[in-house]
């Protein structure tokens, strides 16, 4: 009886390295639980970018309808507009001809 109490107060002594090796040696558990574990993680990525596409689809279907047909009025108010903007940018300086070429003499030499 007195022998039994002896042995339970025997020290353990817990190597790290031991324990390491006992884990290492368990390889094929651990790479099947990577395995599954990778298996879910993208499976629900998956499922996340489907429903997101499916919510995006389901807006873009319930957006107005752009406009592909004009009426003869409207094409030419289109272009009385397009014409306007076109001689205000050469008023405005956004076509200097006479600037552009004047400027290509230094082309040749400029660093840029």
């Amino acid at each position: 009886m007195q022998t039994d109490k002896v042995n339970l107060k025997e020290e353990v002594v817990l190597n790290p390295s031991d324990i390491l090796w006992k884990l290492l040696m368990q390889w094929r558990m651990i790479l099947v639980f990577a395995l599954l574990g990778a298996i879910l993680v993208s499976g629900l990525s998956y499922m996340k970018s489907v429903s997101n596409y499916k919510k995006a689809l389901q807006n873009y279907s319930t957006k107005e309808e752009v406009k592909t047909s004009y009426t003869a009025e409207e094409i030419a108010k289109l272009q009385n507009k397009l014409e306007g903007q076109e001689s205000g940018q050469c008023q405005k300086g956004g076509l200097r001809p006479a600037k552009d070429l004047a400027d290509q003499k230094y082309l040749d030499t400029s660093f840029l």
